[in-house]
């Protein structure tokens, strides 16, 4: 599982589901953060508020836990191999449910023909 989380609240979870085949991820990742234009597709018709500008993010006490490349991922000295991190606890997950029904716009496995194109789709 891949959780990004604010303040301990998980925003966006990708589950890692056996039946997809292979590692998960299974190529490199990076975080990227950006302020876009919030009135294409992904905003689902709301506005922005121009009223409210300059919008700013601040990151501060961000850190990443990962497999530095060319390590022994599959250690169990590394936390995310400890069977309790495989999931979020009761607590996370109520507050992961109300973090989406309150601000996830789009997400691309909505499209009708996404759990035919992407497999992750079919298990969200």
């Amino acid at each position: 599982m891949i959780s990004f989380s604010i303040d301990g609240i998980p925003i966006r979870v990708f589950k890692n589901y056996t039946s997809m085949g292979g590692r998960y991820p299974s190529s490199g990742m990076h975080v990227l953060g950006s302020i876009w234009n919030g009135e294409a597709w992904a905003s689902d018709g709301k506005k922005v508020d121009w009223s409210q500008v300059p919008f700013q993010a601040d990151y501060r006490g961000f850190s990443i836990l990962g497999c530095p490349s060319g390590s022994d991922c599959d250690s169990q000295s590394f936390l995310w191999n400890q069977p309790n991190t495989w999931q979020l606890n009761p607590t996370q997950e109520k507050f992961y449910q109300l973090i989406k029904s309150k601000y996830l716009y789009y997400t691309y496995c909505s499209n009708p023909n996404a759990s035919q194109l992407y497999k992750e789709c079919q298990f969200e």
